[in-house]
């Protein structure tokens, strides 16, 4: 018969050492302990990184995008911007604005032998707003009036006008009123008028003109009212205001 051999015993269960309470403690060898972690803590750092990755991506993606919103945003407020001096400045030609520094009561020869009143000879200045645009303002009509009612008028002159320039215009009035100038207008040419009230007077022009742009010429019609205010119609007469504006 053969002998039967009793199977082998496994070092850890030959290391193994009773203790006093009945139990075993189990040595292992140090060439026998596996340092590799589990597979599943792999998978989650694994899974940590591939976070870390998108949100890295994410981050950079969202931050490109606005870089180019607020480049495209600048851009576009550059253009508008712009576009709207060049058409403000250049393609939206204003009309030019007057103002009166002097009114004198004028004795014309020729209207003294019709047996017309006494004209009046105003002083205008003239100011081009426009600091790329010149205007050529054709010949037109003015009316000086009182109370509403017309007491004299002549021609406005033609007049080329340079660009953010001022000129200064000679106007002569010959006196329209039949029957002479109203009562109150020559109490204010005595010297000796005993009330010093202020004489009102309306200066009234209609103005062709041509507006040039680089592009194309504005032609307009334009309507100015002058509210004046002398302090008499004599020979020291002062002109105390002057509102002129378009109508």
């Amino acid at each position: 018969m053969e002998e039967q051999v009793p199977p082998a015993t496994p070092a850890n269960e030959r290391n193994a050492k009773p203790t006093n309470n009945g139990t075993y403690i189990i040595q292992i060898p140090k060439d026998q302990v596996y340092r590799v972690p589990p597979p599943e803590h792999a998978e989650i750092v694994e899974r940590n990184r591939n976070n870390v990755k998108d949100a890295s991506a994410s981050g950079g993606r969202h931050g490109r995008c606005l870089c180019w919103f607020f480049t495209i945003f600048l851009v576009l407020a550059f253009l508008a911007t712009v576009s709207f001096c060049v058409w403000k400045f250049t393609l939206d030609p204003q009309p030019p604005t007057f103002a009166a520094i002097h009114v004198d009561v004028k004795e014309l020869p020729a209207a003294k032998k019709a047996g017309l009143p006494p004209g009046f000879q105003i002083t205008l200045t003239s100011f081009n707003p426009n600091g790329a645009n010149d205007i050529k303002v054709e010949e037109g009509t003015a009316a000086l009036k009182y109370q509403g009612k017309e007491i004299s008028k002549g021609r406005f002159p033609a007049m080329d006008h340079g660009a953010g320039r001022t000129r200064t215009i000679e106007l002569v009035l010959i006196g329209s009123a039949r029957g002479g100038l109203p009562k109150e207008l020559e109490e204010a040419r005595s010297p000796k008028r005993k009330h010093k009230t202020p004489v009102n007077l309306k200066l009234e022009m209609v103005l062709p003109m041509k507006m040039m742009t680089w592009i194309f010429t504005k032609e307009e019609k334009v309507k100015y009212g002058c509210d004046l205010e002398l302090s008499s119609l004599g020979e020291n007469a002062k002109l105390l205001s002057d509102k002129c504006r378009r109508e």
